[in-house]
């Protein structure tokens, strides 16, 4: 069987990132398929830890 695929989503804690990611979450066929990355600058904000209870991989990241 083969690795899922990985999509990150940049800004996946604010409006249209998070809308990205819950179709991934919510859609069977996609869920099995990918993995979903969220890349975002606060970790500890509540919308982060709520993507993380759903399975999704939360990576910190700050650009200049």
């Amino acid at each position: 069987m083969a690795a899922n695929k990985i999509i990150a989503i940049f800004g996946a804690t604010r409006a249209q990132g998070g809308a990205v990611a819950q179709i991934f979450l919510q859609d069977p066929k996609l869920k099995s398929e990918w993995t979903v990355r969220a890349v975002t600058r606060g970790t500890t904000k509540e919308s982060a830890k709520n993507l993380a209870s759903q399975g999704v991989e939360v990576i910190s990241v700050w650009f200049n």
